[in-house]
């Protein structure tokens, strides 16, 4: 069970039509854990925001979950949405079409869901090498994080 009163300051409330939308613009399939979280709350901060696992060298804190529709701070500006950010990363060949990015971290790296199988990547761009293929890539700068979202957003704790 997701514990919503870990979310704050998110944006306006979704709709079932704005995630159709979504899906629509983005040519792709929700899965129906990212529906159910992001019906409840439209992206924003989070209280307990620290993920660590044996195999990261660094405590991974959450910056913030993109909204998809509705960015107050940055005037509704695409770029700071979730379909935004995808459509530039896909266009770039920066992103598996198979990855969508839904939280930031600090060191700004996003926090991906698989479409395929639901599993949660860390997803470092910033360790883009044009040298390497795009699989590489991946391979090199990603960090499996849980088997699911349900997982992972469970698993966030506060900073100690």
């Amino acid at each position: 069970m997701i514990d919503m009163n870990n979310f704050y300051q998110s944006e306006k409330q979704l709709t079932e039509k704005d995630l159709q939308t979504c899906e629509q613009t983005l040519g792709i399939t929700l899965p129906d854990s990212l529906k159910a979280l992001y019906l409840r709350c439209n992206g924003g901060l989070v209280y307990k925001d620290c993920f660590t696992l044996p195999n990261l060298v660094d405590k991974l804190k959450i910056a913030l979950f993109m909204p998809i529709k509705y960015n107050l701070a940055s005037d509704h500006d695409p770029d700071f949405l979730i379909e935004g950010t995808v459509q530039q990363l896909w266009q770039q060949h920066k992103l598996e079409k198979t990855l969508l990015p839904f939280a930031l971290d600090y060191s700004d790296s996003f926090i991906c869901i698989n479409l395929d199988n639901g599993a949660i990547y860390r997803y470092r761009l910033w360790d883009w090498d044009d040298s390497l293929t795009h699989e590489q890539n991946f391979t090199e700068n990603s960090d499996y994080l849980s088997a699911s979202l349900d997982d992972f957003l469970n698993a966030l704790t506060e900073d100690k």
